[in-house]
């Protein structure tokens, strides 16, 4: 009985067995699963999605990096500046900019047409007394626009003379005026990247207010002459000029820098 059962189970494991067909070379193992893939009509559309995802943001992320840059480089150039004309003061041991030897030894308004004159030497020896590495060479000739498209003629014309400083910035439309106050500035252009693209005002060039005891100022600021809260109606010959906030005024009565409303200056670039 017992040889029995063991010849049932040993035909038993016969049958659940298999063996190859006469002339077979392989198992067709297609029952087996198979690995997931994705099909190359998959594989396009989701790179078209990619594509279509990144023309939409990439501008954003360029525009945005580079107006960071703008503000970085405008930050610091006003700081120069300021710690410059400070430094001047210092030298000559007066606290208003007018009483220095470099302006009360000028024999005219000095600018960017006869900067190199001798009339112009004071200021001119002044400025390199405090500002390392400056110069004073002809302007390159490149086209300077406003933010609305206009032309400012002669702007960077070769017949002026640019003040151009050692970390590439530079300034091209100048006054320094022999006798001046807070309520009559002296105008310095700069532009923050010099010679570099896009020369527009608003984006890379900005026009500052030098202020006999309080230093430099956004152009159109509460201290400025040419004050205007407001701001500048568009198509104004002046558009693009004035330092324009959320709130239409670059500095606060105190004349306190807020670095909120100072980068804001860039808003509407």
């Amino acid at each position: 009985m017992g040889q029995m059962l063991k010849r049932v189970q040993h035909d038993k494991k016969k049958k659940a067995a298999f063996t190859l067909a006469e002339g077979a070379t392989h198992v067709d193992q297609s029952a087996k699963p198979r690995r997931a893939a994705f099909t190359l009509a998959e594989v396009l559309i989701t790179l078209g999605i990619i594509g279509v995802v990144a023309a939409l943001t990439l501008p954003t992320l360029i525009s945005n990096y580079q107006k960071q840059v703008y503000v970085n480089q405008l930050k610091k150039s006003v700081s120069v500046l300021s710690d410059g004309f400070k430094l001047m003061m210092a030298h000559d041991g007066v606290t208003e900019l007018k009483d220095t030897e470099a302006y009360s030894e000028m024999g005219t308004t000095c600018s960017q047409d006869n900067i190199l004159t001798d009339n112009c030497r004071s200021i001119r020896e002044g400025l390199q007394s405090v500002f390392s590495g400056i110069q004073f060479t002809p302007c390159d000739g490149s086209e300077v626009k406003f933010l609305n498209g206009r032309i400012w003629s002669e702007a960077k014309s070769s017949s002026r003379t640019c003040m151009k400083f050692s970390d590439g910035s530079e300034i091209f439309d100048y006054y320094f005026y022999k006798n001046f106050t807070d309520q009559g500035s002296n105008n310095l252009s700069i532009d923050i990247n010099g010679s570099k693209k896009p020369n527009t005002v608003g984006r890379d060039i900005f026009i500052l207010d030098l202020l006999n005891t309080r230093g430099v100022y956004g152009f159109g600021s509460s201290f400025s002459a040419e004050l205007n809260a407001g701001g500048v109606p568009e198509g104004d010959i002046y558009e693009g000029f004035y330092w324009r906030t959320t709130r239409d005024r670059t500095y606060s009565e105190q004349g306190t820098v807020n670095s909120e409303q100072f980068v804001s200056v860039l808003s509407h670039s």
